[in-house]
């Protein structure tokens, strides 16, 4: 299956760094993004991959009474409920066509195979980067990080392979729409840094490991987004998926023209010859930042109440103990013991 992926055929106007509005503090943060591999930047792209965009080419929709029959196959629903499910997907149809409709449909499938299989998220290729692979699971992977079950029952592996692409440096990322694998892919390094790097002191080592962390840190909070999303989750039953993808739908549009709403530079470049797949894709790409912004920055997402609000009530649907704020503090706990671990002579 093809993976939502971030464009790798050459960088668009789309595949530019992620910012907000917060410049000033987010100063430290996005030198981590643009920064993490030296003159690398975070490359994003859109959820029109080749997969949803076939959707819509093939006319591969799902009409709003076929999902409502498919949510019945699991809980049969009271007319008043089939009504409000109807009304919803019949909405989402006529922002996006069935196609949404269709993945959602075949993302609850993919999961119920999922939950059939290990839970053990897989993690490889990594030490290219200099951090083992305990490392990464103790830090980018640690469950205390995340809402419960959004690392061990979404993702089952997450890769890092070296890439190149023409004009580019640093991180690439992507995750499988159905699968929930994420992807991390190493473009061409500036070599000469890196080898001035290899005799440097411990303390710029570290530092630069702090900035690799940082880069990784944020992809991964925005493709967990993904992972976890009405489409890619392992825990959201039909019904929920729908409605996830309705409410995310409603916030974004009562988001739009507000002065104070939470912004960034990614999602309103994005452009789409259909304006149904722009649309999409916008909130789709929204949803995962905000998943970003809320694991890496909650108190600064906090000065936009609504986008937090929603947010926040979204995962804690799913896991009501979820406290970013304290996961953010066992974060910086485990990010000293890697630097600690940072050898003299090595990145």
């Amino acid at each position: 299956m093809p993976f939502e992926k971030f464009p790798v055929e050459g960088v668009t106007s789309e595949e530019t760094p992620r910012h907000t509005a917060e410049k000033q503090e987010k100063k430290t943060f996005r030198k981590a993004l643009h920064k993490w591999l030296i003159g690398g930047t975070l490359l994003l792209g859109a959820v029109e991959g080749g997969h949803l965009l076939s959707r819509w080419r093939e006319g591969a929709f799902v009409k709003p009474e076929d999902y409502v029959e498919y949510v019945e196959k699991e809980k049969p629903l009271e007319d008043n409920e089939k009504q409000s499910l109807y009304n919803k997907l019949k909405y989402l149809k006529e922002r996006f066509s069935g196609a949404p409709l269709r993945e959602m449909m075949d993302g609850d499938k993919e999961s119920k195979k999922a939950k059939r299989e290990s839970k053990t998220t897989e993690v490889s290729g990594f030490e290219t980067l200099g951090f083992t692979s305990e490392e990464i699971k103790n830090y980018l992977l640690n469950p205390a990080f995340y809402p419960r079950g959004w690392v061990g029952d979404s993702v089952p592996r997450v890769t890092l392979e070296r890439k190149t692409l023409v004009d580019a440096k640093g991180l690439l990322a992507q995750t499988h729409k159905l699968s929930g694998e994420i992807r991390f892919f190493l473009l061409d390094e500036d070599k000469q840094e890196l080898e001035r790097l290899e005799t440097a002191g411990i303390e710029k080592q570290k530092e630069f490991k702090l900035l690799r962390l940082g880069g990784l840190e944020a992809a991964f909070g925005h493709e967990l987004g993904h992972a976890n999303s009405w489409s890619g989750s392992n825990n959201l039953t039909p019904l929920e998926r729908a409605n996830l993808l309705y409410q995310t739908t409603l916030a974004f549009g009562e988001a739009q023209g507000q002065p104070d709403s939470f912004r960034t530079h990614y999602v309103e470049t994005i452009s789409k010859s259909d304006p149904q797949i722009e649309h999409y894709a916008k909130v789709t790409e929204w949803y995962a930042e905000l998943c970003g912004e809320y694991f890496n920055h909650p108190n600064s997402l906090k000065r936009h109440p609504q986008e937090f609000e929603f947010i926040n009530a979204a995962i804690k649907s799913q896991d009501p103990d979820f406290d970013p704020f304290k996961a953010g503090k066992l974060k910086i706990g485990q990010k000293v013991d890697i630097l600690e671990s940072t050898p003299k002579n090595g990145r």
